[in-house]
């Protein structure tokens, strides 16, 4: 959390020990049910306020998270439009 009433999201790069974060706005949740050609996944998309430590940049961007359920495996695919230069960054991996 932000604060008491803000969701907040980072974006951490452990390399660098840099990261982007803010405040979560409009999120929707959507659960995906498994079908004979999908697996069960859950959408959660926000707009996200951020600010980034390591050049002091701020900006919005549109984020789309889904985790999707294989097994005892939990994939994920993280895509984030920047909305001032319209970059998409596009994350992919597994939960640990």
């Amino acid at each position: 959390m932000c604060n008491d009433t803000t969701i907040c999201f980072a974006n951490q790069w452990r390399s660098s020990n840099s990261q982007s974060y803010g405040g979560v706005y409009a999120l929707k949740k959507r659960e995906i049910p498994e079908t004979s050609t999908t697996h069960r996944a859950e959408e959660i998309k926000f707009t996200w306020h951020f600010f980034n430590t390591y050049d002091a940049e701020r900006g919005g961007a549109a984020v789309t998270f889904t985790k999707i359920f294989i097994g005892i495996t939990v994939k994920f695919v993280a895509e984030i439009g920047v909305m001032d230069t319209n970059e998409i960054l596009l994350f992919k991996g597994y939960l640990e």
